[in-house]
């Protein structure tokens, strides 16, 4: 890709990874929880009863910094701790009724903010938009994983 194009990509990418992290953080203060919990507490929704460490594999999260987030809800009242029975040595990760009302909060919050950004933008597009979304986050990922030559302190 050619200097400019590339500048050009780059600065698409850098204001988007900014409006959507205002969009998230927005969304996630407003219901009381800080983005880690909000994103764990989705997390949980999905496939709520999680051991930590499947959970931390999930978030992509070394267990050291998500038990750190995970003692905060609990001690909010977000999550329960559980021993799990086929294994005592590993805890059972649940939501509470009050993390679930917050799930509903944030949900709905976020279904109507990307709905209104959906509307915004031609209906033939959308099917475009989501591929290109899906190749882009599939592409950084497989990048983050596999090239550590990111650093420009070389």
């Amino acid at each position: 890709m050619e200097n400019d194009a590339m500048r050009g990509f780059r600065h698409t990418l850098r204001v988007l990874e900014r409006e959507i992290e205002r969009a998230i953080a927005g969304q996630s203060e407003c219901c009381g929880v800080s983005f880690a919990q909000c994103h764990t507490l989705l997390e949980l929704e999905e496939s709520d009863n999680l051991s930590v460490r499947d959970l931390a594999e999930r978030l992509e999260l070394d267990t050291s910094t998500l038990s750190r987030t995970l003692d905060k809800m609990f001690k909010d009242g977000l999550i329960e701790r559980k021993e799990n029975p086929e294994d005592r040595r590993f805890l059972i990760i649940t939501l509470t009724g009050q993390a679930r009302t917050i799930l509903k909060n944030i949900n709905g919050s976020c279904n109507t903010y990307y709905g209104r950004m959906f509307d915004s933008i031609p209906s033939e597009k959308h099917a475009m938009i989501m591929d290109s979304i899906g190749m882009l986050a599939s592409a950084m990922r497989k990048l983050r994983k596999t090239d550590q030559s990111l650093c420009c302190k070389k």
